[in-house]
């Protein structure tokens, strides 16, 4: 019998022995993990699921974590479905799989999560499914912003612009500044990983122009940035940071941020400098926004006692004093993440994932009225994508938008956009042009000639006479509308029937769509198509997410053909063409796929492809 025992003995030891060392993948694979090292992460999970166990479901939903922390949505959204209906069982995994879901623009699927997520968390739940009409209704909008992408941008992470005296000063992940001279060794720089501060002197360079590093070779620059100045250019405030290139700027256990204060010199660089006195052991405190000619101070942190994670908090200098910080209340602050604030004095601009947004982090702006902040306001379309959208400020020269998006079709893994809001309609209006007030058909005089040349309409009030009426039993005659098509059909050359004549179609939900017309999956754009072409014309590509809203709007187009009212037709929008000289040639491989149109809207003239009468066909191309 002890010799049977001793059999079995060795036999359930060799057993455990395998299994520690089948899992033994995956365990390093959970320590880099908690690690944040989630590329190495990446690697080991994959081959832990191949070579120890592939159904192991806490691999693979880790797995499809880590894709979403470095912002590989596509990736995670794979990962995630493999997990299958087991996912309901991990909340906090559940609910970013939704958010991940509506990042690559599938708010259907993403909707359904958000109402399943309800019963994890009834307000959470709701809120977010609703924000999926929101985001909607929103890529249906016109477009507002003339969009382009910064030209320092590189292939590593590139963010938070601000300005001082003439240069555009951003951090960069970037291990090379492409050998300017008296620059330390780009040998030493490449051997880093962390970002720094650099500047250009341009406020959109372009690929060949130099930049330079904003500190002295014998400073410290490692992980510095954002950086924010005052508007007296003698102080600054910046932010020590251990981001990674590539991954998100806020998680839940960040607490290694603090924000510094500095004296600035004549370029930029800075000295005397000294902790935030409010920074919190334990907590992150950055992103800050000097106002109020460096007397006020607002920041991100998500130290206790706040609406959620990151809350927007404001502290002043007062007897050469930082009072203790503000939380900015629950008109910006929110359940979830509020950060990078920026101030211009009238109106804060910050970025929320909470807030009702088109998918990640959103820009939002708010107002002060009467000591108050307003409702928070969405930028809308442009600034805001499905991705993420942050870092907001504006150059005090040309009033342009700079922020900062992981959206696909930029060059690197975080890249810099600079937008100009477009005029809106009204200001190309004719100055005389109004709606007419309404007339009573009874007191209809007979105009004289004199009546017809002569009179004039003042302050929106018309001058009618009133000694003539109008027989009620009179009818107008018919109009022959075949004649009617005959003398209009040529007068027509590809353009839209413009707003104020074609009725556009009313804001829609997702229960409108059936459960696979989701929004299309989004197109990667080459990193060799920056937006811009050379010469007179500039042509900005545009991403499905636009492509969604085109296909809702083009409506009722005619070439040499004139179609009905009841004539629901679709167009893909595929590029925005600014300037003067206007080239198709371009685009003439896209004619395999239907006709060429140009559409003329404010301030540029779109190209758009089309027409089918099918918005599955449509979406298909």
């Amino acid at each position: 019998m002890s010799k049977k025992l001793f059999l079995v003995f060795l036999m359930l030891s060799g057993l455990l022995i395998t299994q520690g060392y089948s899992q033994k993948i995956f365990k390093k694979a959970n320590k880099q993990f908690d690690l944040k090292a989630y590329n190495l992460a990446i690697s080991n999970y994959r081959k832990s699921l191949k070579e120890e166990n592939p159904n192991n479901g806490d691999a693979i939903l880790k797995l499809a974590e880590c894709y979403r922390r470095t912002n590989q949505p596509i990736d995670a959204v794979s990962w995630y479905r493999k997990i299958g209906k087991e996912i309901v069982d991990h909340p906090a995994y559940y609910l970013n799989y939704a958010h991940t879901l509506k990042s690559v623009g599938k708010y259907a699927e993403a909707q359904e999560i958000y109402w399943n997520y309800k019963q994890h968390n009834p307000i959470v739940g709701e809120h977010y499914a609703l924000s999926c009409d929101f985001a909607m209704n929103n890529l249906m909008e016109e477009e507002a912003y003339d969009l382009r992408l910064f030209g320092g941008n590189s292939k590593y992470s590139d963010f938070g612009v601000s300005f001082y005296n003439g240069k555009v000063v951003f951090s960069s992940f970037r291990k090379s500044l492409d050998g300017i001279v008296g620059d330390r060794n780009d040998n030493q720089i490449q051997a880093k990983v962390k970002n720094r501060l650099v500047y250009t002197i341009s406020d959109n360079p372009s690929m060949r122009d130099p930049l330079h590093s904003l500190r002295d070779a014998l400073k410290d620059d490692e992980n510095l940035g954002p950086i924010s100045y005052a508007t007296d250019l003698t102080r600054c405030a910046y932010t020590k940071n251990s981001f990674r290139d590539g991954f998100d700027f806020v998680g839940i256990e960040d607490n290694n941020m603090s924000l510094y204060l500095a004296t600035a010199n004549e370029n930029g660089d800075f000295t005397d400098e000294v902790a935030f006195k409010h920074n919190e052991i334990g907590y992150a405190t950055g992103f800050p926004c000097m106002a109020y000619g460096g007397t006020a101070l607002y920041f991100a942190s998500n130290r206790p006692g706040g609406f959620g994670g990151y809350d927007i908090y404001v502290s002043y200098l007062k007897d050469n004093e930082w009072t203790y910080p503000e939380n900015l209340g629950g008109q910006i602050n929110s359940t979830g993440n509020e950060i990078t604030p920026f101030f211009d004095g009238q109106t804060l601009y910050f970025s929320s994932d909470y807030h009702q947004g088109l998918g990640g982090f959103d820009v939002f702006k708010s107002k002060v009225i009467d000591g108050g902040w307003t409702f928070s306001e969405n930028m809308g379309n442009g600034v805001n994508s499905l991705s993420d959208d942050y870092f907001f400020s504006i150059n005090p020269r040309t009033k342009d938008y700079y922020f900062t998006s992981n959206r696909l079709g930029g060059r690197g893994k975080d890249d810099i956009y600079v937008a100009t809001p477009m005029s809106s309609p009204e200001e190309y209006a004719s100055n005389d042009a109004f709606v007419p007030v309404a007339v009573n058909l009874n007191s209809l005089q007979k105009p004289s000639d004199a009546y017809a040349s002569n009179t004039r309409v003042v302050s929106n009030n018309v001058e009618v006479p009133t000694d003539y009426k109008l027989d009620p039993n009179v009818v107008p005659p018919a109009v022959d509308l075949s004649q009617m098509n005959k003398n209009t059909t040529n007068a027509i050359e590809a353009i839209p029937v413009s707003s104020t004549e074609a009725s556009m179609p009313a804001r829609i939900k997702i229960s409108d769509y059936k459960k696979d017309s989701d929004v299309p999956a989004r197109v990667k754009i080459p990193t060799s198509k920056e937006g811009a072409t050379s010469g007179n014309t500039d042509v900005k590509t545009v991403s499905s997410e636009t492509i969604v809203s085109e296909l809702s709007q083009a409506r009722l187009i005619a070439v040499n053909e004139i179609l009905s009212a009841n004539d629901d037709v679709f167009f893909i929008q595929v590029a925005a063409l600014f300037k003067n000289r206007i080239n198709l040639s371009k685009f003439e491989r896209l004619t395999q796929f239907g006709n060429l149109y140009k559409v003329f809207k404010s301030n540029s003239t779109k190209v758009r492809l089309g027409y089918y009468l099918d918005r599955a066909e449509a979406e298909n191309v």
